[in-house]
């Protein structure tokens, strides 16, 4: 009898292993998406504001999901001069600071093997987005050598998440190896300011699934989260008791997400301390504005500034250092002030505001103004103008704050591009768009939100 009962103990135990082993935990990958998310004729899927950058998504191969926008460009602009940002360069250099910009390879380029032939040229790819980092180049602004970055994808440590928009913690370490290279072979940084950073595992993470959640809004598809190895840093010694950093980081998610760990495996390949201004979220202007405005800048400015810009951003948009170059000025601080009006006087058919300066800077050439453009609301990210002429031309154009700029409603700008054409001086400036509405709709809505310009001049 003892013998049975033993027999069949051992007879369940082999079963509950046999159907242990017959049934494991498995989720069935997505191969393809549904209608929703895969068209590109249905644009309006894509209209929210969560969904807006995603669009449209692309299933790849072994779970890539892309976006066929940002992910699959292959024409990556080729300006014949990038006159804003060789301006801002060369601002930059007047005060000893070398500028590094970090236009990293789109998903795309480092791991064309998943997309799908049809969607996506990826030798054309290849192609524009070396011409682009040579032309940057001649700028004069240092970019890492990013080429070493298009053959080096491993499938043991993918540099990108398959369903996520951001590097993974792998990809940050070797974005950060190729910044801080080129660094050391460009820059000599003081040999006092050593701080040693040791890198540390913190446990699996998964990023932010932000294609996968795109995906369940659109099909109701569920993707596994994409466990991967997360790391921190740690400072062991700081050598120095300046407190002053000689390098500053600028930038959004990629640099900004502390578990992506950028800001440690930066320093830690440099020896150096790094003071971090990224903003998650923060766009092409994330952080410069807290940064050019801040005691460090003003009373101890780095040897070099990173700025992580996003392989989708063209830089040949004037606008974006329109606002930096006066910013990185002081804007009117020190400035001769030659106007100052508020928005006063309403088009109704239009729904603008209009700001008269007359003649008050008849004298002044265009190139050498200066203004500021102030919206006392909290919360203004966008305001869209157009620039009244003596000569009867009008021209319109937008500026853009970060949405992390805590509330920010100050707009420092020059006039630039078309804006600088015309043969007139400026008379006048109507405000059209304030957050994507009219500006008379926004100022019925935020009635004590005073709305007004200085302009002021670098010349006399």
């Amino acid at each position: 009898m003892r013998v049975m009962l033993a027999t069949l103990a051992l007879s369940i135990i082999s079963a509950g292993t046999l159907a242990a082993e017959e049934q494991p935990y498995q989720i069935e990958p997505v191969t393809t998406l549904c209608k929703a998310a895969a068209n590109p004729a249905n644009p309006a899927n894509y209209r929210s504001s969560e969904l807006s950058s995603f669009q449209h998504l692309v299933a790849g191969s072994h779970g890539w999901v892309y976006r066929s926008k940002t992910d699959f460009i292959e024409d990556f602009r080729h300006s014949k001069r990038y006159q804003g940002l060789a301006r801002f360069n060369d601002a930059l250099s007047r005060r000893g600071i070398r500028l590094v910009v970090m236009y990293y390879p789109t998903r795309g380029l480092i791991n064309p093997s998943d997309a799908p032939d049809s969607e996506f040229n990826a030798e054309a790819a290849k192609y524009s987005y070396l011409a682009k980092l040579k032309k940057l180049r001649e700028v004069g602004v240092l970019i890492p050598h990013f080429e070493d970055l298009l053959d080096a994808q491993n499938a043991d440590r993918p540099l990108y998440f398959k369903r996520d928009i951001h590097w993974t913690p792998d990809g940050s370490r070797a974005v950060a190896f190729e910044v801080a290279k080129a660094i050391r072979n460009s820059v000599s940084l003081d040999p006092n300011t050593h701080s040693n950073v040791v890198i540390t595992k913190q446990g699996r993470y998964s990023g932010t699934n932000s294609i996968a959640s795109a995906i369940k809004q659109l099909c109701n598809q569920q993707y596994a989260p994409e466990y991967v190895q997360g790391y921190g840093y740690e400072v062991q010694s700081n050598d120095t008791s300046d407190k002053s950093a000689q390098v500053v980081l600028i930038g959004g998610g990629f640099t900004a997400l502390a578990d992506l760990n950028f800001i440690g495996f930066l320093q830690n390949e440099l020896s150096a301390p790094v003071e971090d201004f990224t903003q998650v979220s923060g766009g092409l202007l994330g952080g410069w504005s807290a940064y050019l405005k801040s005691e460090a800048m003003t009373h101890s400015p780095p040897k070099v500034i990173v700025w992580e810009v996003p392989p989708y951003y063209p830089l040949d948009d004037d606008k974006a250092f329109a606002q930096l170059t006066p910013m990185l000025d002081g804007g009117c601080s020190n400035k001769r002030t030659v106007a100052r009006t508020t928005f006063n006087q309403y088009d109704y058919n239009t729904g603008s505001i209009s700001a008269y300066l007359g003649n008050s800077v008849e004298s002044k050439s265009l190139r050498n103004l200066i203004l500021e453009l102030d919206v006392a609301a909290p919360d203004v990210e966008e305001v869209g103008f157009k620039a009244w002429y003596s000569d009867g031309q009008v021209r319109s154009s937008s500026l853009q704050h970060s949405r992390s700029l805590n509330g920010a409603s100050q707009f420092v700008f020059e006039l630039s591009g078309n804006l600088l054409t015309p043969s007139g001086h400026l008379i006048a400036l109507e405000l059209t768009q304030v957050n994507g509405q009219s500006a008379a709709r926004f100022k019925r809505a935020n009635r004590r939100a005073q709305m007004s310009v200085k302009v002021c001049s670098r010349g006399r």
